[in-house]
């Protein structure tokens, strides 16, 4: 009788096998089509305490411009590639246009392996940083000589 159990329940485990297997395929199909948001909600129906599962979501959610939920699953993901998450991390800050942040993980990245890529978008957070601090001086000293030329008409 025993054995007819373990028999069983062995195409159950089969299943348990399969499907997120499945689910995995269907999410990919999805990426692949630019369905972005439809391969993130399916990733994260996966098992989430998968770095793979969670980096592979991460990538789904940043696609479809999801940055926050994108940051989320990044940072589930340790352990894959980490020069590789730490840039993906780094662009997906700049996307939200949080330099310090993104700078902060590209030089991350940078310190794990040199990589062309990391390097380049890290010069171009830095330049960002610098003209939108320029831009913040220039508006800061249009405001000032808007009050003293009210202060003049006075």
């Amino acid at each position: 009788m025993r054995l007819k159990i373990v028999y069983l329940l062995l195409p159950l485990t089969l299943l348990a096998d399969i499907l997120p297997f499945q689910t995995i395929e269907k999410a990919n199909e999805a990426y692949k089509k630019g369905e972005y948001k439809k391969s993130a909600k399916l990733f994260k129906s996966l098992n989430k305490d998968d770095p793979a599962v969670a980096y592979d979501e991460a990538n789904a959610y940043y696609k479809a411009g999801a940055y926050d939920k994108a940051l989320e699953s990044y940072k589930k993901a340790e352990g894959i590639d980490e020069a590789t998450r730490k840039h993906n991390i780094g662009n997906s800050y700049f996307k939200k246009d949080d330099l310090d942040s993104a700078i902060k993980s590209y030089e991350e990245a940078l310190k794990i392996r040199d990589d062309e890529d990391t390097r380049y978008n890290l010069e171009l957070a830095k330049r960002k940083k610098e003209e939108k601090k320029k831009k913040e001086q220039e508006q800061k000293k249009k405001q000032d000589n808007k009050k003293d030329d009210k202060k003049k008409e006075e």
